[in-house]
C-alpha cells in the first residue's frame, strides 16, 4: 500500500514539473512576443543604441583618435 502511495505520489511530481515547465515555455514564449511588440527584439535594439553611438560620436567631430590626426 506504501508503495502504491508513493508511486502515485512520484507520479503527481512528475506531472506538476511538467505543468511547471510547459508554463515556463509559455511564458517565455509571451514574452518574446511581447518584445517584437515592443520594437523587435534585443539584438536589434543593441543595434540601435550602436548607431546612436556612432551618430553623436559623428556630430562631435569624431573620436579622439580622429582628432589626433587633424
Amino acid at each position: 500500500m506504501r508503495r502504491e502511495g508513493d508511486r502515485k505520489e512520484v507520479e503527481m511530481r512528475r506531472e506538476g514539473d511538467r505543468k511547471e515547465v510547459e508554463m515556463r515555455r509559455e511564458g517565455d514564449r509571451k514574452e518574446v512576443e511581447m518584445m517584437k511588440k515592443r520594437g523587435g527584439d534585443e539584438e536589434r535594439r543593441r543595434h540601435k543604441i550602436v548607431g546612436d553611438e556612432e551618430r553623436r560620436r559623428q556630430k562631435r567631430g569624431g573620436d579622439d583618435e580622429e582628432k589626433r590626426w587633424r
